[in-house]
């Protein structure tokens, strides 16, 4: 090769050599987004939204607002056994915490969902906590449904329900033919219970722990199981992250089934039993059938 066909050459390697690695991505791309998992890993704290849905869940400090209660309890207790913070960064309610975890805002959701498919194209549950038996609730009084499953079952029969929520779905499926009074996503479940307790409907769904705190601050006008029915679901009160956000998933599942297996999450629920009524607990494999 001639000497100058020899420099052309060197010369135009050098270029694209240079070229390459001063190359900087187009506008508009990004490097991949940091997951909630690398995020918790990385700060070792779990940023926690919540909904104060009430006694016994969630109990705030009248003073302080400091929050107590069962979750905050069995919370703290998951980021011992993990070495983690728990920091409870905002009452989202169960209307936008959802978007809240698919942004990146918090890394999960510190209050329970029940483990239905209403929400199961939008979020990933944690193994249940515990089950919550889910009853038919109306306003004291009135009898008209005591052991009559069916006429629950009416064109003039209302249930109070969330949008989008696992009460919703019940009630559509289970009571076709009645009508729905729906509460807002954005709204706290406490309305769900006054619609009944207003008139604005004749029943609801839910269970027995959210119902008696209801009735602790609504001693006026009560609601009551109707009696004679049995319960219209059973449900696992889980905890939630992200869609696809599977390892940080099983970081949790690992804490939960470890606090099952050793009595923590039984020793926090018995605190709270004598007033808000009893937790169904997740079976032990090795009790007695």
């Amino acid at each position: 090769m001639k000497p100058a066909a020899f420099l052309l050459t060197v010369l135009l390697s050098a270029a694209v050599a240079f070229g390459v690695a001063k190359y900087t991505a187009p506008a508009g791309t990004s490097a991949a987004k940091e997951t909630a998992f690398q995020r918790v890993m990385r700060t070792q704290t779990i940023r926690c939204a919540y909904a104060l849905s009430g006694p016994p869940r969630f109990i705030p400090d009248p003073n302080t607002k400091a929050l107590q209660g069962s979750l905050v309890d069995i919370m703290e207790e998951i980021g011992k056994v993990l070495h983690l913070k728990i920091e409870w960064a905002e009452d989202t309610g169960y209307g936008t915490f959802a978007e809240n975890l698919r942004s990146g805002k918090e890394d999960m959701f510190c209050g329970t969902v029940w483990t239905s498919s209403a929400r199961a194209h939008k979020i990933l549950l944690t193994s249940p906590l515990f089950f919550a038996a889910i009853h038919a609730y109306v306003k004291e009084g009135d009898n008209r449904f005591d052991n009559k499953l069916e006429a629950l079952n009416d064109a003039s029969v209302t249930f109070s329900v969330m949008d989008g929520a696992s009460g919703l779905a019940v009630a559509s499926t289970t009571f076709p033919k009645a009508n729905l009074y729906k509460v807002p996503q954005l709204g706290n479940i406490s309305e769900i219970m006054m619609g009944v307790s207003t008139g604005k409907a004749d029943a609801t769904i839910f269970d027995e722990s959210n119902v008696l705190a209801y009735n602790k601050k609504n001693a006026q006008h009560p609601l009551r199981r109707v009696i004679g029915i049995p319960p219209l679901r059973l449900y696992g009160e889980s905890f939630a992250v992200g869609m696809g956000e599977f390892e940080l998933r099983e970081l949790l599942n690992t804490a939960i089934s470890e606090l099952q297996n050793n009595g923590t999450i039984d020793n926090i629920l018995k605190k709270y039993e004598a007033e808000y009524g009893r937790f169904e607990r997740a079976r032990d494999p090795f009790a007695p059938i």
